[in-house]
């Protein structure tokens, strides 16, 4: 592959060809990912006369496509084109791309038929949208077709499908990706919505909708009204969600966060009587009676969604297994205070969108025409031309206050948890 990679843009064409006969199957799709990649580089520095060559380049993807029955391989081109293809809007369909279409919709195959709708969804074929979102919506279609036909409906920009998803949220196989689907607009029927039936969701699913909510300003007064009213425990309101609605820049949603959550600790004085504080209240004596099986449900609960511990939680945020668990001072610092050393990976990104929504993560992915942002709660990838500003903010992404919302005994079984050498049982 090292000798082959410079002679993809020389003779895409031929790289195609030798790709698709070459018997090394582990590199084969390297070829199809290696020009999807030039195509998206092409469109993003060309414009005008130069962008036919990114065009050029997706529709000798689709060709290649059209010259093989390969379930694998098809997936694989299939999976270049989406890629290069990221947050594009208005593409004009490849040359013999219906034809090439029909072969791939008759495979037996359900993940080149549901690849190849993605991508005929992605060109603007609302047909396919609709036939998809038919699926979708009905309760006798089997489970894994319903699955796939949300998952190419997705890749349609289209408020018309906010009813869809909102009466997705009362089903659990499909309610996650349906909140996904309800982030991308502002609708205002979608905060009551999703309230409605917060109390039915999973930990993942509340705070996926959390975030959703705390994106918009019309959404985050539905939101903080909720937890006034008792809808949604105010418990739930934790330190990340706390940040997001502060983020906003709302006089009014931030005077409601600090009466529900508190003050967020900015000065080095205030953090180090906080952490000093802490320290009293976790005595050696605290610590050895707290019960670490209690710790890691708590860990799964506050800290999961962004570290990993014994193999378990998520790759967001610095691995935990092999840090410096044992010291409290080490602790307490990183716990109160994880803005004092941060990592350049881990710094918070802010993007505001041209409709008002607001996300906050550390950037995943950047390509030409999207950036993919991931946080606590949920990845979502930006088309360039909806962004309305990018702001890289001097913050962690893990947020002051996780111990603001504990009890003492909350606390002490947490880092009872944290500071164990081995994996305890779950309670």
């Amino acid at each position: 592959w090292f000798a082959a990679e410079p002679l993809v843009a020389a003779d895409p064409a031929r790289a195609l060809e030798l790709g698709s006969k070459t018997p090394l199957t582990k590199i084969r799709g390297l070829f199809a990912r290696r020009q999807g990649a030039l195509a998206e580089e092409a469109a993003g520095s060309a414009s005008g006369p130069g962008q036919p060559r990114a065009a050029a380049g997706i529709g000798g993807l689709v060709t290649a496509l059209g010259k093989t029955n390969d379930a694998s391989y098809q997936k694989e081109i299939l999976d270049s084109i989406m890629a290069a293809t990221e947050g594009k809007s208005g593409l004009t369909p490849p040359h013999g791309w219906t034809n090439v279409y029909a072969q791939l919709s008759a495979s037996a195959d359900p993940d080149v038929v549901a690849k190849a709708d993605a991508f005929a969804v992605r060109l603007g074929d609302r047909n396919v949208v609709w036939a998809k979102a038919t699926v979708v919506s009905d309760a006798f279609a089997p489970p894994a077709a319903r699955q796939r036909a949300l998952a190419t409906i997705l890749q349609r920009r289209d408020f018309q499908l906010t009813p869809i998803y909102q009466k997705l949220l009362t089903e659990p196989a499909l309610r996650l990706d349906a909140l996904a689907g309800l982030a991308t607009y502002d609708v205002a029927t979608t905060p009551a919505a999703i309230i409605e039936v917060y109390p039915t969701f999973t930990p993942p699913e509340k705070r996926a909708a959390l975030s959703l909510l705390a994106g918009r300003a019309t959404y985050a007064r539905a939101l903080l009204a909720a937890i006034k009213e008792g809808k949604i425990p105010s418990a739930d309101l934790g330190a990340s969600v706390a940040r997001q609605l502060r983020l906003l820049n709302d006089p009014a949603i931030n005077q409601a966060v600090t009466e529900m959550w508190g003050v967020a600790h900015d000065s080095a004085d205030a953090t180090a009587q906080e952490i000093m504080r802490w320290k009293s209240v976790l005595t050696p004596e605290k610590i050895a009676a707290a019960n670490p099986s209690l710790g890691r449900a708590t860990f799964a609960r506050v800290c999961a969604s962004c570290h990993a511990l014994y193999g378990e939680g998520t790759h967001i945020g610095p691995e935990l297994t092999g840090s410096n668990r044992a010291d409290l001072d080490y602790l307490l610092v990183n716990v109160i205070d994880p803005n004092a050393m941060i990592g350049k990976d881990y710094l918070l990104t802010s993007i505001e969108t041209k409709d008002g929504r607001t996300a906050a993560g550390i950037i995943q992915r950047q390509t030409a025409r999207a950036v993919t942002l991931v946080n606590q709660g949920e990845t979502v990838s930006l088309a360039r031309d909806s962004i309305k500003s990018i702001q890289q903010l001097e913050l962690s992404l893990m947020p002051p206050g996780l111990l603001q919302g504990m009890s003492e005994t909350e606390a002490a079984n947490l880092v009872s948890y944290l500071r164990t050498q081995q994996q305890v049982p779950l309670p």
